[in-house]
């Protein structure tokens, strides 16, 4: 989030949400998911920020919009890490990362030290060797395979 507004944030994606949906535009529903998503995980509202962001990720999989897709994925890492699954999360940060390489879409400067300080504290919680078994399968994922993974509500 830019501002950490989050009050202003939210009724910015809902209004998006609903423009969205009358116009019929799906992948702008899916980006407006995503973000109140990733809102009320900001908020510590795991259960329907998870709902959020997979109703939105479902969307931009039939859409085949990847490098929205590595979004979600890193969201939904967020999530899980949050949520003290930090295999998973490291798996999905490693899916997110190998998509970002393959379609050339870096993160953006503002998303980048996020990201980042989520892979250091899954590293630091599993140790190096565990961290790197993880990425290494998230990594050797293909985009099917990595959406099927975010979207089981496993453990781990």
């Amino acid at each position: 989030m830019y501002s950490r507004d989050l009050e202003q944030a939210t009724a910015f994606f809902e209004e998006s949400l609903t423009t969205s949906q009358k116009l019929g535009y799906k992948g702008s529903m899916a980006i407006s998911l995503n973000n109140l998503g990733a809102i009320d995980a900001e908020r510590g509202e795991y259960s329907s920020a998870r709902l959020k962001v997979e109703q939105g990720l479902i969307v931009l999989y039939e859409l085949r919009d990847q490098k929205a897709i590595a979004g979600c994925l890193e969201n939904l890492a967020k999530i899980s890490t949050a949520l003290r699954q930090t295999q998973k999360a490291v798996r999905l940060l490693g899916a997110a990362a190998a998509l970002r390489d393959t379609i050339s879409a870096p993160l953006r400067p503002v998303d980048r030290s996020d990201v980042e300080r989520d892979v250091a504290d899954a590293r630091a919680a599993l140790g190096e060797e565990a961290f790197a078994a993880a990425w290494a399968q998230g990594r050797a994922m293909t985009l099917e395979q990595a959406v099927e993974y975010a979207l089981q509500n496993n453990r781990d």
